[in-house]
């Protein structure tokens, strides 16, 4: 009894590993029929070297991808990306926050502010420069500028 038991589980693992490679038989006879499908007329010789010209053409468009990107990058820096605005009142006679200076730099932190100085008989505009050597709480700035700089390098 006990060898017709092992004969019967011997002859079910047989046909389950029969079924197994006879799977693993027709996905790579198909895999084969698609790869050669398109190139009925080459060899595999042919077909590898094709493959090897793509593959060196991908190498090289990676890297012009990634020396595009390097060059972005740097480009990004240099885009107007950290912006404040502080608003104030320099005339206590008027009322109201209506002067402002608006300070527009740069990833390393270069750029310009604008000041704008509103009173009764008119408004002047004016404009300065910063550089990211210089230090924001230079004296050629005054307490509103030097304000807008901070805010804006901050971000």
């Amino acid at each position: 009894m006990e060898s017709s038991l092992l004969l019967i589980v011997g002859m079910m693992l047989l046909v389950a590993w029969n079924v197994l490679l006879t799977l693993l038989y027709l996905k790579n006879k198909r895999f084969a029929k698609n790869f050669y499908s398109d190139s009925a007329k080459h060899n595999a010789q042919t077909l590898l070297e094709m493959l090897q010209k793509r593959l060196q053409m991908l190498e090289l468009d990676t890297k012009q991808l990634h020396e595009d990107k390097k060059k972005m990058t740097l480009q990004g820096k240099s885009h107007l990306q950290k912006i404040a605005l502080v608003r104030y009142n320099p005339f206590h006679s008027t009322g109201g926050d209506q002067s402002f200076v608006l300070a527009l730099l740069d990833a390393k932190g270069d750029g310009f502010v604008i000041t704008s100085l509103h009173s009764r008989e008119n408004t002047r505009v004016y404009a300065k420069r910063v550089l990211a050597k210089q230090e924001a709480e230079s004296t050629r700035f005054s307490r509103e500028e030097q304000d807008a700089i901070m805010q804006a390098m901050k971000q």
